[in-house]
């Protein structure tokens, strides 16, 4: 045990109950979703895409529904906003288990991870990037590569990589919002990506706005 949980033990963020941040029994308490919504909210579908949808996103796995659970929201904002560095190992499982449920886990197998970009001063003031730190934890769990390379250039997101991405990437975020995860999907397709799958904890509902994938968005940012 390091210093820091003997300062400051872990403890339940649904019931204050130490060892963990996410105790069995508050985890019962979670729906892990069994299946995920398509990015037009129109139907369940198995991988997050129906005919409807326009998405440079291959699919879409959220393990849970941000809206419905105050202990969903609860992880979420301690894991960014209190600086609960360590707790992505105990989101990064929940994500396993809707991947479990779904019996889709098999398409991560020869795939890549990739954090979805984060701002430069939002990473500097919390000390870390939490969808690194998620990606970190997936690719331990899996043992599958991890690669980091997105820069904010304007008005786009660009890649910048070592060597070129091919195959089967997934996107990972604590949090899917649209017009971030798509913007950094058509650069993951740019670099070489097969498929671009987006992979979260959690979509917020509330927040959802027009796709990136849209036409008319494409011609906004020069992709048409």
């Amino acid at each position: 045990m390091d210093i820091l949980n003997l300062l400051f033990p872990r403890s339940c963020l649904g019931c204050n109950k130490e060892g963990t941040y996410l105790c069995q029994d508050c985890k019962e308490t979670l729906d892990i979703l069994y299946h995920t919504y398509c990015f037009c909210q129109k139907d369940p579908t198995i991988d997050g895409k129906c005919p409807r949808c326009s998405s440079y996103l291959s699919g879409l796995f959220c393990a849970l529904s941000f809206k419905e659970k105050a202990l969903t929201r609860k992880l979420i904002h301690c894991y960014r906003d209190n600086y609960l560095k360590d707790a992505a190992s105990t989101l990064a499982l929940l994500i396993m288990d809707h991947l479990y449920l779904l019996e889709k886990d098999h398409l991560l197998e020869k795939s890549t991870l990739v954090p979805l970009f984060l701002d430069v001063k939002e990473v500097k003031k919390r000390g870390y990037d939490q969808n690194e730190e998620l990606c970190k934890s997936l690719s331990e769990i899996l043992g599958i590569p991890l690669q980091k390379g997105f820069r904010k250039t304007d008005p786009v997101l660009k890649p910048v990589f070592e060597n070129n991405i091919s195959g089967r990437v997934f996107l990972v975020a604590d949090l899917y919002t649209p017009n971030c995860m798509e913007d950094c999907a058509w650069s993951l397709k740019e670099a070489g990506a097969k498929e671009v799958f987006g992979l979260a904890i959690a979509r917020d509902q509330t927040r959802e706005s027009q796709l990136s994938g849209d036409p008319e968005h494409r011609v906004l940012l020069g992709r048409d």
